[in-house]
Order: structure tokens, then sequence, then C-alpha cells
């Protein structure tokens, strides 16, 4: 504890100490003052009744000595007006609660008193005892007369004494009462104290928050600033709408990521009159999908501008063989290079050829076609091929290839050509109690509803029509549409 904490500390003490002495001083001398009071009062009371009988025996002895005569103590008269409340007078007179130095006289007064008031019996036996009577009578009320001259004395230091108490007890009492003050005064000073302390705290507190939150905000824009930089890189990749349109297809698409940016990709290739129709998803979404995504965007154009003969399964192989050594060298990166590690993607490549016949391959969501001539939603079944692209290393990634067929069908004017990602038919909702899902089903129904209005058209309702329903996902969605002129 500092120096300054420990004054404060101090002084307190002494103020605290202060009070309790005061306090203790009040308190004994309250005890002390109503004894002395209690002992005035009964030397007071006992004085009034000293003097009562010191007037009685004086007249007692007045009357007496105006009778001038020997028998007077046989007088009944004289025996119930003077002696009867002498001895009254004694019996009221008791020294038991006062102080030792009024005791001692007042049981002499009591004693002589007794002697005056018994004298009666004495002289009736002898007249010689009566002289003695008289001698004692006369000695008695001169001694009782110094006595109470005495009494009254101490009656006066005694109440000197009391006033000097009283201011005593009048002084301590102020005392105490500055003593209170002060106590208040520090303690007000101390809490004042701990009071503006605990302001500035919080001031300073303050200040770090706001701070905290300005580096907050800056963040946060550096991090959308980041965000939609990676959002227009990877949508600057996608082909544009009047960059899809050709002159054997109109072709929409649309791609909505879960979050600033996803794995979903989607594109159209045209080499030597040939026509690649190309669907990606990667797992998950977020920057790190966006990342691979991007990877498999060039390998893809990559695989079909120098082997523009190779099938749709040869096409996958060339790329899986691109992707996977590049996740083994970033497995060597750490902890940051995890997520795209592990990523993998699920592809459908459509090769359409000059006369209208498709190849296709992949493992991805069922491709549709809508059939102008039916006016029907015709599924393009993969049959759940494992082509799962950046999974396997190039040897056995081969074997996936080799056991698996490459799907054949045809394409007529009108028709349709629908490929999807399953953001969209795994949108779900809830329907008394049971999760519903777009599906399939639910996708080509749509399709079909749709069939009069142009592909731009059909591509917004779908996705309006998803979201307008109730559905919802937390996966990216992407859509593409190619209608045969």
């Amino acid at each position: 504890m500092s120096m300054k904490q420990t004054i404060p500390l101090i002084i307190l003490l002494i103020m605290v100490g202060t009070v309790i002495i005061g306090m203790a001083g009040v308190y004994i001398v309250n005890i002390d003052t109503e004894k002395k009071i209690e002992a005035t009062i009964n030397i007071y009371n006992i004085g009034s009744t000293i003097s009562d009988l010191y007037i009685q025996i004086l007249k007692a002895e007045k009357a007496k000595n105006k009778s001038n005569s020997n028998d007077i103590y046989r007088d009944p008269n004289y025996i119930n007006y003077y002696i009867a409340p002498i001895r009254k007078t004694i019996n009221m007179i008791d020294g038991k609660n006062m102080p030792k130095k009024f005791s001692k006289n007042i049981d002499i007064i009591k004693q002589l008193s007794i002697n005056y008031a018994g004298s009666i019996s004495i002289t009736q036996i002898n007249e010689e005892v009566q002289k003695i009577v008289s001698a004692s009578i006369s000695n008695t009320t001169t001694e009782i007369e110094s006595i109470v001259k005495n009494m009254n004395i101490q009656k006066d230091e005694l109440i000197k004494n009391q006033i000097d108490a009283f201011n005593f007890s009048k002084k301590i009492n102020q005392l105490l009462i500055i003593g209170i003050m002060g106590l208040i005064i520090i303690t007000s000073i101390i809490a004042g104290k701990k009071l503006y302390n605990e302001i500035l705290r919080q001031e300073k507190h303050y200040e770090n928050i706001m701070k905290l939150q300005k580096e907050k905000l800056n963040l946060s824009a550096h991090i959308n600033a980041q965000e939609q930089l990676a959002k227009d890189i990877q949508t600057g990749l996608l082909p544009t709408i009047e960059e899809l349109k050709n002159e054997k297809f109109n072709i929409s698409a649309m791609m909505k990521p879960a979050e600033f940016a996803g794995g979903d990709y989607y594109d159209v290739i045209i080499k030597n009159n040939i026509q690649w129709f190309v669907i990606c998803d990667v797992t998950g979404h977020g920057l790190s999908s966006a990342i691979v995504m991007i990877m498999l965007k060039y390998a893809t154009n990559m695989a079909i501008n120098l082997s523009s003969d190779a099938s749709p399964l040869d096409i996958l192989y060339i790329i899986n063989e691109f992707i996977h050594p590049i996740k083994n060298r970033l497995s060597f990166k750490g902890e940051d290079a995890k997520d795209i590690i592990k990523k993998q993607a699920t592809f459908l490549i459509f090769k359409v050829y000059p006369d209208d016949h498709i190849d296709y391959a992949g493992n991805h969501p069922n491709a549709l076609i809508y059939r102008e001539k039916t006016k029907k939603v015709e599924k393009c079944n993969t049959h759940n091929q494992f082509l799962l692209v950046g999974k396997l290393p190039s040897d056995l990634y081969q074997k996936q290839i080799d056991a698996s067929p490459i799907y054949h069908t045809t394409i007529n004017k009108g028709d349709r050509i629908v490929l999807y990602t399953d953001g969209i038919t795994e949108s779900k909702k809830e329907v008394n109690g049971k999760t519903v899902f777009v599906d399939e089903t639910g996708l080509s129904k749509l399709i079909e509803e749709n069939a009069n209005n142009n592909i731009d058209q059909v591509v917004n309702n779908i996705i309006e029509s998803i979201k307008s329903e109730g559905f919802t996902t937390d996966d990216d969605i992407t859509l593409l549409i190619a209608e045969r002129k």
C-alpha cells in the first residue's frame, strides 16, 4: 500500500478511535453523573428532613423553657405535639444510600435525636437524670446545628462537582460530535476519491471500447472490400449471358453464392464447332471453395482446348490429374491450407456435336432436358458415377474412369438442356412438421410450367419461385438453361 493510500487510512483510524473514546467517556460520565445526582437528591431529601427535625427540637426546647415546669415531660400535650413528631422524623432518616462522609453525621444526628425523644422515660425515673437529659438536649441541639451547617457546606461542594461533571460531559459530547463530523468528512473524501477513480476507469474503458469499435469497423470495411474483390473476381470469371449465346443455342444462367463467394462454376466452351456445357460444384462454400473453383475453371478450359477430340471422361481425368498434385503441395503449407485440401468437386460435362448428338458423363445431379415435342422433362441419368474430381490420385482415378460409361442422347429444335447444382434441389422448408425438398420432381414441374417463357424468364422465375414458396438453402445455387434454336 502506497503512502498516499496509507495517510487517509491512518486519519480515518484516529477519527474512529476518537469517536469510540468520546462515546466511552460520555457513557462513564453519564453513569457517574446519574449516581451523583441520585445521591444529591437523597442529600436534599435527608437535609430537608434533618432541617425539619432541627426545627422540631428547637420548638420542643422553646416550649419547655417557656413552661418552667419540671414535669413537662409527663405532659401528654407536650409529648403528642412535640415529642411524637420528633420520633416520626427520626424514623424517616436513612443514610444507607448516602455518600460515606454524610452517613456518619446522619447517624450521629439520628442517635442524638433518639436520645432527645427518649428523654421522657429517663426523667420519670430520676430528676438528676432530667438534668443530664437537659444538658444532653442542649448539647444535641448544638451538635445538630453544627452538623447541618457542615452538611450544607458539603451539599454546596457536591453541587459544584455536579456542575463540573456536567461541563465535562458537555465537552465530551462536543468532542464526539466533532469526531463524528470528521469521520463523515473523511469517509466522504475517501468515497469521493473512489467514485472519481471509478469514473476515470469507466472513461478509460469507454475509450478502449470506442477504439476497439473503430478498429472493428475498419477491419470490417477491409474484410468487406476483400470479400467484394473476391466476388468480383469470381463473377468476372463466369461467362456473361451475351458471351454464352451463339448461333446454335440461346443460353441463360445464374449463380447465387451462399456467401460472398461460392464454389459453383458453369461454362460453355466452343471448340472445332463442338459445344461443351460444363457445370461444377465444389464441396462447401465460401472463399476456400471459390479458390478451388477458379483452379478447376482454368483446368477445364485447358483440357478442352488442348484435347477437343477427347471424351467427357477424358476431360475429367485431365482435370483431376491437374488439381490433385496441387492439393498435395498445399498439404505442406500448414493449417491454413487444410480446408482447401479437403475440397473435391462434382462435374457434369455435355459434349454436343454438330449433328446434335450428345455425349455426357460425370458425378453430379442428373441433367434435365425439356422436350418441345412432348412438353415434358426428360432425365439424363448418370447413375451416380463415382467420379469426384480432386479426391483420388491419377492411377486410382483412372480405374474409376475405366469403370464408368459415357452416356448418349440427342437434342432437337426447341428442346432445352437444364444443368443445375444441388443447392436448388436440396432447398427445403417445413410443412406440417415434415421437411419438404424442391428435389428433381419439383424442379421438373417448374420447368414445364415455364415452357412458354423465354429462357431468361425461366431462369429468373425458377429462382424466385423457390424463394417465394419459402424454400431455403445454405448452399450455392447455379442454374443454366440452353435452348436449341
